[in-house]
């Protein structure tokens, strides 16, 4: 089932960062440091090219200060899950292997 990406405050980002972020071949990867908002994936889903996986919460330092916003890292790959590796408000970091298609 497909979940509306959340609002992103558009002072902040006005293109938002929904992007797709992959590192080896069918490892999810964080492409910021934030913290996980929503896991919108699990072990033996069915997935296609752009489908949103984790909902990343991210702090921000602009000119008015830090604010915060979310975004959602979107899947490279069509396949089935694998592996999930992290789990709601765990920190993440730049790099850091989120899930595993297959």
């Amino acid at each position: 089932e497909h979940k509306p990406d959340p609002k992103l405050d558009p002072k902040v980002d006005p293109k938002g960062w929904h992007q797709v972020s992959e590192g080896k071949p069918g490892e999810v990867c964080a492409p910021v440091s934030g913290t996980v908002g929503e896991v919108r994936v699990k072990i033996g889903d069915t997935i296609k090219v752009g489908d949103s996986l984790v909902v990343l919460e991210v702090s921000k330092l602009v000119s008015t200060g830090e604010q915060a916003f979310a975004g959602s890292i979107r899947s490279l790959l069509s396949g089935t899950v694998r592996d999930v590796l992290i789990k709601k408000g765990e920190a993440v970091k730049p790099g850091q292997v989120l899930a595993r298609i297959g």
